[in-house]
């Protein structure tokens, strides 16, 4: 998005009038040269005239703005059109809380907007807990539909787990009181003796190419797959394919946060071990100054073709894992995490065309919403070469 749209709607402007401007060409600081005259005749309202003449109210602070249009899908969380301009609406009025706070945000359309600010009939009006309720159902609503989106492509025949973090994913998983004997898979894996009552993955010798190699271990994949597959459906999950930008990175997420990215990643060896535990293996996926990054041991991979091709040199794939770190460093973007599963066959979900998109926003080269100039939206093509070694 870029920064004079949100410098716009921070101080009270409808998404609508705000591109307006900003194709127009104007900016904050040219508006704030403006008599006050001039700026209502641009159509911009008294409210918002007197924040950008810094007269009233401040802005309300970029990050706070940003995790509030994202939590809210850039929709009014009363009707839900995406079509609609929108507008970021203190719940209770500025001139009494004084709190920018997300809790005291709501996105609004113009004309929900409107009735939440009019006395009249109680059909007309908006009330500050109808607002309040609906807040919280549509932001508890999008927070399940990337979760939804990657269940659903975790049934489709040609997505495989590449990598699974056994201990991890286990540890998750209790976590979340999912009892392992309730799989499906469960029975299979403890009668091949692969798995302990229970449900912990019994330890190998270590040795060999593979984790996974030889076909008695079979039932230890479809077990562990099926224990991620249930831990993920437990779990919030930010599918950040489509949201590789730094402004939006950073107020989004936080340690501890579960992502999904899919695309282009580069995964480089760490050392010369080709058989074994111990085979390190860097994992990066990098575009628009923003890179996700994790380290996992190539051994654990589920099958030979996974460990030299999936997991191997720049190749497609779709990474889960758990935030440990977000930094900004040297003008980037850095997600630190721990990886909790690598899989391929999801390119459903590298953009999110399974979501409604409030004027087609989520991040693409085109339209007004994304700065040109500020990111390149393609993969770091050097960066990734050179990663690749």
């Amino acid at each position: 998005m870029k920064r004079v749209i949100k410098a716009l709607m921070s101080r009270g402007v409808d998404s609508a009038l705000a591109e307006k401007l900003a194709r127009d060409g104007w900016t904050i600081g040219k508006l704030q040269s403006e008599r006050q005259q001039q700026l209502e005749q641009l159509g911009l309202q008294q409210t918002a005239v007197a924040a950008i003449l810094q007269k009233s109210r401040p802005a309300i602070p970029e990050p706070v703005l940003v995790k509030v249009l994202h939590a809210n899908r850039y929709q009014c969380c009363v009707c839900r059109d995406p079509s609609k301009p929108i507008i970021v609406h203190h719940i209770v009025e500025w001139s009494k809380s004084k709190s920018h706070d997300e809790s005291n945000l709501a996105v609004l359309c113009v004309e929900h907007h409107a009735r939440a600010h009019t006395t009249g009939t109680l059909e007309r009006n908006l009330s500050l807990s109808r607002v309040k309720s609906s807040k919280v159902s549509w932001e508890e609503k999008v927070r399940s539909v990337d979760t939804q989106a990657v269940l659903a492509a975790t049934r489709l025949e040609q997505v495989n787990w590449n990598y699974i973090n056994e201990l991890r994913v286990l540890e998750i998983a209790k976590s979340l009181g999912i009892q392992p004997k309730d799989l499906s898979k469960y029975r299979g894996a403890v009668s091949a003796g692969l798995i302990d009552l229970d449900g912990t993955p019994r330890p190998t010798d270590g040795s060999g190419f593979y984790l996974y190699d030889g076909s008695t271990i079979l039932q230890r994949y479809f077990y562990m797959s099926q224990l991620l597959n249930a831990a993920l459906a437990k779990l919030t999950i930010i599918n950040l394919s489509d949201h590789f930008d730094t402004d939006l990175v950073l107020p989004i997420l936080v340690p501890g946060d579960v992502v999904i990215v899919v695309g282009k990643h580069v995964f480089s060896p760490l050392n010369e071990r080709r058989e074994g535990k111990g085979q390190d293996c860097r994992g990066v996926r990098r575009a628009n100054r923003v890179a996700v990054e994790y380290i996992f041991d190539r051994w654990e991979a589920t099958s030979s073709s996974a460990k030299n091709i999936w997991l191997s040199g720049t190749t497609s794939a779709a990474s889960v894992l758990q935030v440990k770190d977000v930094a900004r460093e040297a003008g980037s973007v850095i997600v630190r995490g721990t990886a909790l599963g690598i899989a391929s066959g999801m390119e459903s979900l590298k953009t999110r065309d399974y979501a409604p998109r409030w004027q087609g926003y989520w991040p693409s080269k085109t339209g007004v919403y994304w700065d040109d100039s500020d990111e390149d939206n393609e993969d770091d093509e050097d960066q990734l070469r050179e990663e690749a070694g």
